[in-house]
């Protein structure tokens, strides 16, 4: 499941009650960001989403001697990269070192050439990330990539949370239990908001966040095969 901010921030006015447009008690500012960093602060508590970049998505290798391959996923990072795996036959491909791999390729000049088995990661200014191969690709492999999330550096009104409904509710009550203790005791008498709810909202918070966990290790366990590193 995924939302935007602005559904998301609805979703928490109704909750505060806090809906006439011409008296927010909390203006759209204050609430949005308030929302991103609960989001933030959500992702690393239960840990980011995982996904697979597969066709498109990927990348794919050529026949060449040459073992560096840039993988063009914008944003992501060295620390993003779970697994890499050819797609053709769905084998995971082992992680070593660079120091590792270099050694495995032999010489510069002539460097072995096969079905890549074993890869490391760099990155070089920008960052831009690379994979080095083991052997040099002797033909055209697709690669699939699987990742962590990362969170987006700018939101506005469209961006994406993303995020089970578990996380998106926990998300939302967290963000509405900030507002309303940021709010004085006048304007929650206004907008009829009673001072006892916040105790209910970061319960309810705590239960859902134990069930995205739970939830997580469950997929974790069953969905793909862990990184391998040598």
């Amino acid at each position: 499941m995924s939302q935007t901010v602005a559904a998301a921030r609805l979703k928490v006015r109704l909750a505060l009650g806090d809906i006439d447009a011409g008296a927010y008690a909390i203006d759209d500012e204050q609430l949005t960001q308030m929302l991103v960093r609960h989001a933030q602060l959500h992702n690393g508590l239960v840990g980011p989403s995982e996904r697979w970049l597969q066709e498109g998505d990927a990348f794919q290798t050529a026949a060449s001697d040459d073992p560096d391959y840039t993988i063009q996923v914008s944003g992501l990072q060295h620390d993003s990269v779970i697994q890499l795996q050819r797609e053709t036959d769905g084998i995971p491909l082992i992680r070593e070192t660079m120091e590792v791999i270099n050694q495995m390729l032999g010489p510069v000049l002539n460097p072995a050439r096969g079905r890549p088995s074993h890869y490391a990661l760099h990155e070089t200014t920008g960052p831009v990330l690379t994979a080095r191969f083991y052997p040099c690709p002797d033909a055209v492999y697709n690669i699939d990539v699987l990742t962590r999330s990362i969170s987006a550096a700018t939101y506005t009104d469209a961006t994406v949370i993303d995020g089970s409904e578990y996380l998106q509710r926990a998300i939302e009550l967290a963000t509405a239990s900030e507002a309303a203790a940021r709010m004085v005791s006048s304007e929650r008498e206004r907008i009829k908001l009673s001072p006892d709810v916040a105790a209910t909202w970061k319960e309810d918070q705590r239960v859902l966040l134990r069930h995205e966990r739970e939830r997580k290790n469950r997929l974790r366990a069953t969905s793909h095969i862990p990184a391998q590193v040598a």
